[in-house]
């Protein structure tokens, strides 16, 4: 590391410097997807882009992030008529005008990811199962 500069101009130059560091280090999170690093495409590979595309996606392949046995409980149906029901769930929401995650917490082999949407507080419980993150609960 090199010593720090001692003249006005150089402390000058070195916050700049510290400044587009910084700046290129956002574009690359932004251009990876946003906020968090969620990717754009693809299925998400962390519980927290888990929960926001949940939260944010108004067509059925939301029903993809969430465990079969909550999808059961939650429609009242088994299999692929839970999976329908989950469908036509899904397209009668209208998506959030904002979400954030808000904390995440490892308890185990599950993480809790706490939500505000649209000033509204909420948690989501995943599991990772097949090497994807599932929701498994849902809590407000």
């Amino acid at each position: 590391m090199p010593p720090a500069p001692r003249s006005r101009r150089g402390r000058a130059l070195a916050a700049a410097a510290v400044a587009v560091a910084a700046a290129a280090a956002l574009l690359v999170v932004l251009a990876s997807g946003g906020e968090g690093g969620c990717s754009a495409t693809g299925y998400p590979s962390t519980p927290e882009c888990v929960a926001r595309e949940y939260v944010t996606r108004t067509d059925p392949s939301k029903c993809d992030f969430v465990a079969a046995e909550l999808l059961e409980q939650l429609t009242g149906a088994q299999g692929p008529r839970a999976r329908a029901r989950c469908e036509r769930f899904a397209a009668a929401r209208p998506a959030p005008r904002e979400v954030r995650v808000i904390e995440r917490e490892r308890a185990g082999d599950t993480v809790v990811v706490e939500l505000l949407t649209d000033g509204r507080e909420g948690s989501v419980t995943l599991r990772e199962e097949g090497g994807r993150w599932r929701i498994v609960s849902f809590a407000e």
